[in-house]
């Protein structure tokens, strides 16, 4: 048996009959890393095993150790290499676990309740069962893992690398995650009410039927995301990037997307009702048969006007709604309601030659339209 010892202070060395030696630690500093060589092969052990907690280990190499069913708690274990370790069922609550390797690790059933695990990798690591709850997890990389099963209430994840994780289900209200990179992850149906997503990228990922409302996504990355039958109710999408996205049935009622792009989007049968969507791009948009009425596309002086030129714009309910200076250049309002919709306003602005009243006008250069488009009272388009 080879023997390093750690912190060697108050050790005690005892002679086994049958493992040749047993260490008894007076101090919890004092933790020896047994290599013991069984039948030919090599095996990782800690002498303070099965209770370990308070462990000082910063920077050890214990790839491949076993430590299942260990108490490791308030364990010092920052930029230690657990590469593909067994801790099965560890409890490493409150541990320091910042900057550790703990690629292809099996955290099955492991209790990591509160654990500091800033810049940690966990790259195929297993975590079906684990306890995650309150744990710090911001810049770590959980790319590529299955989630499902995993607590992570209250969990820290901001800005943590998240590509193409399987989320599908899980409840994330609570969950920190700004700036966190989502790209290709299955979120279908997770629960990420009034979640902080700002600054998040979510480019390709899946959101079919997720909860979202009251959500923060502002200046969120969802380019060529699915988000169909999305519940989106009251959510912050203030300039965020949806273009390319699938949001076809949507419900996005009081959403505030200034400054938000949507060109090229689906927006099939979306409900769209009382949004803020001052200075909103839908070009190239399909939004047949949405729910626009009583939104706010309204321009305002040195602010660029909705534009919702190219978009295919069939059977959209604008009723109530307020047109001001939006862009509708080439669209297609067959079968639009645009009834007690306001397409023009004049406001007082003051500029380089003082203050004068300027009118802000829809611009309906090359629109179509036929006799099931209902236009406000008193309002003729030119034909």
């Amino acid at each position: 048996m080879d023997l390093w010892l750690h912190h060697n202070r108050h050790l005690e060395v005892l002679v086994s009959a049958t493992s040749g030696f047993m260490l008894r630690l007076a101090s919890i500093c004092a933790v020896a890393l047994l290599a013991i060589s069984l039948g030919g092969c090599t095996q990782l052990a800690l002498s303070c095993a099965p209770d370990c907690s308070g462990a000082i280990l910063p920077r050890r190499d214990l790839n491949g150790i076993d430590m299942t069913g260990m108490l490791l708690r308030d364990a010092d274990l920052r930029g230690a290499n657990l590469s593909g370790a067994n801790l099965t069922g560890v409890d490493l609550s409150s541990a320091m676990l910042m900057q550790t390797n703990l690629t292809d690790a099996n955290l099955t059933g492991a209790n990591l309740r509160g654990a500091k695990l800033q810049g940690a990798v966990l790259i195929g690591a297993q975590l079906e069962g684990a306890n995650l709850s309150g744990a710090e997890l911001q810049g770590a990389d959980l790319s590529r893992i299955n989630l499902v099963h995993v607590n992570l209430s209250a969990a820290n994840l901001s800005q943590a690398r998240l590509i193409g994780v399987n989320l599908s289900g899980v409840k994330l209200s609570g969950v920190m995650l700004p700036g966190a990179i989502l790209d290709g992850a299955n979120l279908d149906g997770a629960d990420l009410s009034g979640v902080n997503l700002s600054g998040a990228k979510l480019q390709g990922a899946s959101l079919v039927k997720a909860n979202l409302s009251g959500a923060n996504l502002r200046a969120v990355v969802l380019y060529g995301a699915n988000a169909t039958d999305a519940r989106m109710v009251g959510a912050v999408l203030v300039a965020a990037d949806c273009d390319s996205t699938t949001m076809t049935g949507a419900d996005m009622r009081g959403v505030n997307a200034d400054m938000a792009y949507f060109t090229g989007a689906n927006l099939r049968h979306v409900r769209l009702s009382h949004a803020t969507l001052t200075f909103i791009s839908f070009q190239g948009a399909d939004l047949t048969d949405a729910d626009l009425s009583g939104t706010k596309l309204v321009a305002a002086e040195g602010k660029r006007p909705g534009n919702l030129s190219g978009s295919i714009l069939v059977n959209v309910n604008f009723s109530g709604s307020d047109l001001s200076g939006a862009i509708l250049k080439g669209v297609d309002l067959s079968g639009a309601d645009l009834s007690q919709a306001t397409l023009s306003t004049t406001t007082l602005v003051t500029d380089e030659s003082g203050e004068h009243e300027k009118t802000f006008a829809v611009d309906l250069n090359g629109v179509v339209w036929d006799e099931q488009t209902h236009w406000p009272t008193g309002f003729k388009p030119e034909s």
